[in-house]
């Protein structure tokens, strides 16, 4: 099945857009303020990637970019970014305790911020517009800095629980 700009701006949208809530949420139960105001920060970052995909797809509009018939791509949508990358927050935190709560949400957002990543990453392999190409890095860059910084925050905390 054909992967549609449509379908991707869509997925993209929603993907950012639940990003940035689940960020949000987790920062105001998050009580150390280096890893809070970096989550608050990411959430920004999500609701600019929103746009900057947006704008990606809008100024070349039904153009073909080369991803459309990507087995990868169609694979990844299908298993990982339909369902929903990032679950509810108060799932996660209503059920487990304060600790186990934060660094369970810690795990989940690194493992979809590698999604992420793969995500721009694949549309950026498949992708044959050299200029689209070219903005589809700096997307893929914030989201390994993002991979980067969750894996920090999760050493900080579980080095300070251990303390």
């Amino acid at each position: 099945m054909k992967v549609s700009n449509k379908e991707l701006l869509e997925i993209s949208v929603n993907t950012e857009r639940a990003a940035q809530a689940f960020y949000e949420e987790l920062a105001s139960h998050v009580s150390e303020p280096i890893i809070s105001n970096y989550l608050i920060l990411m959430a920004k970052d999500e609701a600019h990637h929103e746009k900057q995909f947006e704008s990606i797809l809008e100024e070349k509009e039904g153009k073909k970019y080369g991803w459309e018939n990507s087995s990868t791509l169609r694979e990844l949508i299908d298993k990982h970014l339909k369902p929903g990358l990032f679950p509810p927050l108060e799932g996660v935190l209503k059920n487990l305790p304060k600790f186990e709560g934060i660094q369970k949400a810690l795990i989940i957002a690194q493992e979809c911020e590698e999604l992420a990543v793969k995500f721009y990453g694949t549309l950026r392999e498949n992708c044959e517009d050299f200029e689209t190409k070219a903005l589809l890095i700096p997307l893929e860059s914030e989201e390994k800095s993002h991979c980067d910084y969750i894996r920090a925050a999760l050493n900080y905390w579980e080095n300070q629980q251990s303390s």
